[in-house]
Formats: C-alpha cells, sequence, structure tokens
C-alpha cells in the first residue's frame, strides 16, 4: 500500500482521500492481460447512492465502477501498462465524506470504498 489508506479493520480497509494507491510486482506475466478484482463496499454517507471510483494501472484508465453494497468489481489491465513488471494501481473515489462531517461520529477519515479482498491474475 503506497498512500490514501487507513489502518487495517476487522476483514477490511477503507481508502482514506480521494485517491489510495498500491505497488505490485508482476514480473512474470509477460505478454497477457491481468484481471484485478476486488470485494468491496462503498461508505454512502450523507444519502450518497454510490461511490464512483476510477480505476488506473500506471495512469491507464482501466475501469470506473458504481460502488454500493458489498460485491465483485473487476478491470482488466493491459499488458502494455506493465512495462517493467510493477504496476502502480490507483483509486481515484467520487465522493469521500468523513462520518465526523455529517454528524454520525467523531472519526474525521474521509472514507470512500472498504477493500475486503484484491486479486490480481493472468487473464487467460
Amino acid at each position: 500500500m503506497l498512500a490514501g489508506w487507513s489502518r487495517q479493520e476487522k476483514g477490511y480497509t477503507w481508502t482514506d482521500g480521494n485517491e489510495a494507491s498500491m505497488l505490485f510486482d508482476v514480473q512474470n506475466a509477460e505478454d497477457k492481460n491481468l484481471l484485478l478484482q476486488i470485494r468491496a463496499f462503498a461508505y454512502l454517507g450523507g444519502g450518497l447512492p454510490c461511490q464512483t471510483v476510477d480505476v488506473y494501472a500506471n495512469e491507464i484508465k482501466t475501469a470506473s465502477w458504481k460502488i454500493t453494497d458489498e460485491a465483485w468489481h473487476e478491470a482488466e489491465i493491459p499488458y502494455t501498462a506493465a512495462g517493467n513488471g510493477l504496476i502502480k494501481i490507483k483509486f481515484v473515489i467520487s465522493d469521500p465524506t468523513s462520518p465526523k462531517d455529517i454528524g454520525q461520529s467523531t472519526d474525521e477519515r474521509k472514507l470512500g470504498i472498504a477493500v475486503k479482498e484484491l486479486i490480481i491474475s493472468v487473464k487467460d
């Protein structure tokens, strides 16, 4: 995890702020596209209908998700995005909100999505 992540909680980790990023070593993927899968749910404080999450792999936009309840979301990562064997995955979150800002608690974190699982695999 590079930036934009809160502390680990029981079973998930929240994004904190408008962006969250991670770095992965995928040197054995060679010339094959990858599949990013995450199981996540959104913080919808203040009546938000969803969190829109744009997904980037080394600054190449690969997906845009509308996240509400817990579900799996996928993004195909082109092999050209992993030129040097490292992939920086960045999630750009539309409306992170702090529970404190909406009077829900004293929590000041700007919550976006809670990630429960993340898998990167070679796409067949």
